[in-house]
């Protein structure tokens, strides 16, 4: 049988509900327990694969969930599926906008995977996306993670040019290098 056009956007909608549902309770489980569990994540992503369907707001919960609230997976293993389901996501028809990209940083902050900040400033920039305070804090925090206070001091002089207030936790964290780095 074949489906009417009327038959094909009711089906999306369906989806559409199954995603949101799943993503509740999985949002909720994080909020309960701190925690998700990757099997549910993973059939929340297959759904999104299979149907084509999945919001802004959608997809920014499930690359939010590939952190350290994966409790079951190892570092390694939630960076690849956080690379992976961005991928489908944007394949998907997903626009991604600076609260995806700071998502991104934050999940590998917790997974701690170092990426190469200016590359992953350039990616935004290239896609039209202006960063915003809060990614210029996950840049710092990256710097830091991998012992660069040289470009640290460069995001914060960035920051205090364009009159953005830095908190407690860059503060932190430039703290935490200098003292891993012997300074």
């Amino acid at each position: 049988k074949e489906l009417t056009k009327w038959d094909k956007k009711s089906s999306k909608v369906q989806q559409g509900e199954i995603i949101d549902k799943k993503l509740n309770k999985l949002d909720m489980d994080v909020r309960k327990n701190r925690m998700a569990h990757s099997f549910d994540l993973e059939d929340i992503v297959r759904i999104i694969e299979s149907s084509g369907v999945c919001s802004a707001n959608q997809a920014l919960l499930v690359l939010r969930c590939c952190g350290e609230v994966l409790v079951d997976l190892k570092r390694e293993t939630r960076t690849m599926l956080v690379e992976r389901y961005s991928n489908i996501l944007k394949q998907k028809g997903v626009v991604f906008d600076v609260s995806h990209y700071n998502a991104l940083l934050r999940v590998h902050l917790e997974n701690q995977n170092n990426l190469a900040p200016q590359d992953f400033l350039a990616d935004m920039e290239s896609v039209g996306i202006t960063p915003n305070r809060v990614t210029f804090q996950h840049l710092v925090h990256m710097y830091c993670m991998e012992g660069n206070i040289e470009g640290a001091t460069a995001i914060m002089q960035h920051m205090k040019a364009e009159d953005m207030p830095v908190n407690e936790a860059v503060f932190t964290s430039l703290l935490k290098c200098h003292c891993s780095n012997n300074d």
